[in-house]
């Protein structure tokens, strides 16, 4: 029997392979991928959703925690930790994979929502751990650093007259217009 192969690529051509063979994975579609209309946005957009509230449920349930570093480490979650919990909320209705999983937290992290760190079942990663089975990625939400643009912003540090600039001088802020159009903004 022949079974019609539905492709990753987007392609307009048809592949058929035997019912028996297994396709690879960089020419079949998986989970994520919507046919000939390539990725299912709702359903990543969906999932993308699902991690973060999930990753914010964690670092929230850490945050009562004195130690810092224990604070971070306890923040940190596995692929498989999101799988099982996507899996037992039942999320979707079609199975998903460690795979699918990890492409949407790698989504996350491309796009500044997350961190990773990878870790062994040893402890600290090494070089040596070439072998999946031993190394282990996990993410969290990438902290939210406080924003010091707007200090860059103040007219005063970069303007040419700041070294005459003083206050009752023939070139003052009171009578800047440079400063006072920053403080009206």
């Amino acid at each position: 029997m022949i079974k019609e192969l539905p492709m990753a690529t987007g392609q307009k051509q048809k592949v058929y392979l035997l019912i028996d063979l297994e396709p690879s994975e960089k020419i079949a579609a998986n989970t994520l991928f919507a046919g000939e209309s390539g990725v299912d946005g709702e359903f990543v957009a969906m999932l993308r959703t699902a991690c973060l509230k999930y990753l914010q449920d964690k670092t929230s349930s850490s945050s009562h925690l004195a130690d810092p570093l224990e604070r971070r480490d306890s923040s940190y979650v596995s692929v498989e930790e999101i799988h099982r919990f996507i899996s037992n909320a039942k999320l979707c209705t079609v199975p998903m994979t460690l795979q699918d999983v990890q492409c949407v937290l790698d989504a996350l992290k491309y796009g500044g929502e997350l961190e990773s760190r990878i870790v062994s079942e040893r402890g600290a990663f090494s070089p040596d751990d070439t072998d999946s089975s031993v190394a282990c990625v996990q993410y969290r939400l990438s902290p939210h650093l406080l924003c010091t643009a707007g200090l860059a912003r103040i007219p005063c540090t970069v303007c040419l007259c700041r070294n005459d600039c003083h206050p009752g001088g023939p070139i003052n802020p009171e009578n800047c217009k440079l400063f006072n159009a920053f403080l009206e903004f």
